[in-house]
């Protein structure tokens, strides 16, 4: 798979959040299916949408990368069963990586893969019939279904809508009408330039004086080449010259055949075959008469409207899309299919026109061309079904439940560890409040899953696989869990290098307040980190616009335990550490002194604690028997209960001191010199620290001093 993206500068202009519409076409050439497919990736991209086209190449790939659409090569012109089949896989990883919103089908091939692969990932599909396909049976009928499988249905053309009607079991209000436009931009006399006149002639050594018959079109049996070549026969006029544009598309029998044909016609002097044309404005204003001589009934035919669209007189064949084209012997004419005589006699009456009348046809083709089949009209037509399609989108229609266009969806990343997380608790807060209509989900770690939940601050909360470096299937499926959730914006409160790539492994990139380098609010300030990490906070969301963030008094967090046997006054005691930092350890013994020296002033100590701090806390219950032990009684959710009814609190500088400040609890956090107050104290009006080199050097009597002087 090849994915070939336009210039940084188009990138910097697509809006956040801005729709992803991803076109399928077998490959990008010549065609009337491919102009439209290009023309509406051209008017996405200048309506601030993702545009994404998905063919198997062509020459025409460079154009939509000049004006902007992304272009992705994979083998959807196949009509091999396992090759469709593998492609439903590779749809489906562009749809989740690029967050693709409405994919749009334009061909059988594709749309079988599409359609299935829409059907998994659960978002939009729509198709587009350019053709009345042969049915030469039920097997036939079947693989042309897939294009009438749209939630909604383009027609080019009442012809093709008749033709789905006739068909499938299709509802007509499923069906939009959308003719095929031409850009007048383009296709317009004045557009083209006297140069390139000259040039496209020298190029076909065209005879000098001689009226041109020009027949657009791809070397295929039913463009009606052959009825072409009877026709100049029988008009017998050496003064006209034929040129059949279009390319063999490999088809070397034909072309064979065809050239055989002018030989065995005597044309070789008047008929020659060109090939492709990459100027056709140029090529139509070289022509005297324009021909359209299908045998088969096509779609719509862009010929027609660009002959019209250039002024240039046209004759087409009375069935298909040429009929809602072209107004009989007013804009052109309009012959019976395979009738080389009836073709002869209006290439005469083509020929034989005077100056003024000529002009008044002109005329009004092209201002019929105007009115009723521009690239204008057919782009907005277009865009305005894909609206139709966003507006009844959901949250309920993505995977994961992510995605909806009604509201944002917003990230917030926070991995850890408890202090921090509870610094963030606040700055949380403010971002709920700023998004009051979003979804908002958090990325953190499985210990503070419930914690989240809990706080109402978040709609979903989904937890970090963490991988290692050496994990490459393990960061495969982080990349997928991230970017399934579809961010309008990304909250990093980690900005660790571990979220500065989870930035990277987003694409496209949301909008990123954090400080990764790439990131739309990238906070560069030294300031940020001189202080807590929650003032940190406070200046990178001021960034983003978010100024009222204020510290969380933990009110939401409420204990289902009563506590009866808990006598008051009491004070907690926060002996324990992280097993990882055992350095921030106060001795027990200290503990101890400080626990009886409570209880000598008819104060209750009260042990909080997991099981790490099991043998501390009964080692100071030894020192104290009439602390109140609490160890493995308590959850988070009680600790700010605790906290509310108690006289203080005193512990080191581990988790449940960073949630008992918040509340308001008159604290004492002792640090040692490996940490700084400064940057990791616990938030809270009423928090002393105390700070020395050595713990064993910190005196059971200062702590109860401080804790009284306060």
């Amino acid at each position: 798979m090849k994915i070939q993206t336009p210039s940084k500068n188009h990138q910097k202009n697509i809006a956040q959040n801005a729709p992803v519409v991803m076109q399928i076409i077998p490959s990008l050439g010549a065609g009337g299916a491919e102009q439209g497919c290009i023309d509406v990736a051209a008017g996405l991209v200048k309506s601030g949408a993702v545009s994404i086209i998905v063919s198997n190449g062509g020459y025409r790939v460079p154009e939509i990368l000049r004006f902007g659409s992304i272009h992705i090569d994979i083998p959807v012109h196949s009509k091999n069963p396992f090759v469709m089949w593998r492609n439903v896989g590779r749809i489906k990883k562009i749809i989740r990586d690029m967050r693709v919103d409405i994919v749009h089908a334009r061909s059988r091939a594709p749309a079988w893969s599409a359609w299935k692969a829409c059907q998994k990932m659960k978002i939009k599909f729509m198709t587009t019939c350019h053709a009345p396909f042969n049915i030469s049976g039920n097997a036939k009928r079947f693989y042309n279904s897939s294009i009438a499988r749209g939630e909604i249905v383009i027609a080019i053309s009442q012809y093709v809508k008749d033709y789905l009607l006739k068909n499938y079991d299709i509802a007509s209000d499923k069906i939009k009408l959308i003719h095929r436009g031409v850009a007048l931009e383009k296709f317009h006399p004045s557009a083209v330039a006297p140069l390139s006149l000259i040039k496209l002639s020298q190029e076909w050594r065209l005879p000098d004086g001689c009226p041109i018959v020009m027949m657009p079109g791809r070397l295929t049996r039913w463009k009606g080449h052959l009825v072409l070549i009877e026709a100049m026969e029988q008009l017998n006029r050496d003064d006209i010259f034929c040129v059949m544009v279009g390319d063999d598309q490999g088809r070397k029998e034909y072309r064979d055949e065809v050239e055989a044909a002018i030989k065995d016609h005597n044309l070789e002097g008047r008929v020659r075959i060109i090939g492709q044309c990459h100027d056709m404005p140029a090529a139509y204003m070289l022509s005297n008469v324009v021909v359209s001589a299908s045998t088969d009934p096509e779609g719509f035919g862009r010929v027609p409207i660009e002959a019209q669209a250039m002024g240039r007189p046209i004759i087409a064949t009375n069935h298909g899309g040429a009929m809602e084209t072209i107004i009989n012997n007013e804009t052109g004419w309009l012959i019976e299919p395979n009738n080389s005589k009836q073709l002869a006699d209006a290439i005469n009456r083509a020929l034989s026109m005077d100056a003024e009348s000529r002009s008044m046809m002109a005329t009004r083709a092209m201002m019929h061309i105007a009115e009723n089949f521009t690239k204008t009209h057919m782009v907005e037509q277009t865009l305005d079904v894909y609206e139709q399609l966003l507006q009844k989108k959901n949250y309920s229609t993505h995977p994961n439940g992510y995605g909806g266009m009604s509201s944002q969806i917003i990230l917030v990343v926070k991995l850890g560890a408890m202090g921090d997380f509870i610094q963030a608790l606040g700055p949380m807060a403010a971002i709920k409040r700023n998004h009051p209509d979003d979804k908002i989900i958090l990325l953190t770690a499985k210990p503070f899953e419930k914690l989240a939940t809990a706080s109402g601050y978040f709609d979903d909360v989904v937890c970090d696989i963490r991988p290692k470096w050496f994990q490459p299937f393990q960061w495969m499926e982080l990349s997928k869990a991230l970017n399934d959730i579809k961010p309008t914006r990304v909250y990093d409160l980690q900005n660790n290098d571990r979220t500065n790539l989870y930035f990277h492994l987003f694409h496209p990139k949301p909008q990123w307040v954090g400080i990764a380098k790439g990131a739309s609010h990238r906070n560069t300030s030294p300031s940020r980190s001189v202080g807590k990490a929650f003032d940190g906070h406070v200046q990178t969301l001021g960034l983003a616009g978010i100024h009222d963030v204020k510290i969380d008094d933990l009110k939401w967090m409420r204990s289902d335990k009563n506590f009866d046997d808990l006598k008051t006054p009491y004070v907690l005691i926060v002996a324990g550490a992280s097993p990882k930092h055992p350095h921030k350890k106060w001795p027990t013994q200290y503990y101890g002194d400080v626990c009886r020296a409570l209880i000598q002033r008819g104060i209750q100590p009260v042990l909080i604690g997991t099981t790490h701090e099991r043998q501390t806390n009964h080692e100071i219950k030894s020192i104290e028997p009439h602390c109140f032990d609490l160890t493995d009684k308590t959850d988070l959710f009680d600790l700010p209960h605790l906290a509310r009814g108690a006289m203080g609190a005193i512990g080191n500088d581990t988790g449940p001191m960073h949630i008992i400040g918040p509340t308001g609890c008159k604290s004492i956090v002792i640090f040692g010199d490996k940490t700084k107050p400064h940057k990791h104290a616990p938030l809270g009006k009423n928090v002393q620290t105390i700070q020395v080199k050595k713990l064993n050097d910190l005196m059971p009597q200062t702590i109860i001093d401080l804790f009284f002087d306060q």
